[in-house]
């Protein structure tokens, strides 16, 4: 189950526990969005893709499979550039692991998303910073934004662009408690994404020690030539 949020505080780290999507749902603490030391753990996750956010788009933590699945993600900072809702509205790169025919139902959701988040803050500073940039900015988004929908469904299942190709499962989001998501991408029963994402991961090793194995021969030469 989606286990509560905790603290490590010999490493001061903040986890959230991951298991079977039969679990209920919890929120995140607001520390835990203020700190952004968060670490995802628990018996699910090397088969789940988990990331929680905040109601504006800010991505707090990613596994490992979220990192292979969609890059990094993990918010740099704090002002509106680093929300994923306002990336995806303005950097058209960041589409490219969505298929085509996706991409309107999932900016439909996004919006509708967002706008039920401004219905319940909609005086907070980074929540007005956020849409009135957006609204400038993007003329998709205010096209959507102008619908004022805020109970559209969610998509169930999601399309994602690998290095091993398509890679198909079904979406949950856990917890939409206070301004927090927790969102669980699995692969459905009986289909070949268990295997896909097996092999996204084994790719996904090779490329670690490939790069620390570039890092090793650099630090390596880098100390031949101290020495020389």
């Amino acid at each position: 189950m989606l286990g509560l949020s905790g603290e490590d505080a010999k490493a001061n780290t903040a986890y959230v526990q991951i298991g079977s999507l039969a679990g209920r749902a919890a929120s995140l603490p607001a520390d835990l969005l203020r700190s952004r030391r968060i670490r995802i753990t628990g018996s699910g996750v090397g088969s789940q893709s988990a990331r929680p956010c905040s109601d504006t788009g800010f991505v707090l933590a990613q596994n490992r499979l979220a990192r292979l699945l969609h890059g990094d993600l993990v918010s740099s900072g704090r002002g509106i550039r680093s929300s994923m809702t306002w990336r995806w509205f303005t950097k058209p790169d960041i589409r490219a692991g969505v298929p085509a025919d996706d991409q309107g139902e999932h900016s439909r959701v996004v919006v509708a998303d967002l706008r039920a988040a401004w219905g319940r803050r909609r005086a907070d500073v980074d929540m007005r910073e956020l849409v009135d940039g957006l609204i400038a900015a993007s003329d998709e988004f205010a096209e959507l934004w102008s619908l004022h929908e805020v109970a559209v469904q969610p998509m169930q299942r999601k399309t994602f662009q690998t290095r091993v190709g398509a890679i198909t499962l079904d979406c949950a989001v856990l917890a939409n408690v206070h301004g927090q998501q927790l969102v669980v991408l699995t692969p459905p029963p009986a289909s070949s994404a268990m295997e896909a994402l097996q092999l996204l991961a084994t790719l996904g090793e090779q490329t670690i020690r490939a790069d620390d194995a570039a890092l090793d021969s650099v630090r390596a030469r880098d100390e031949g030539v101290a020495r020389g």
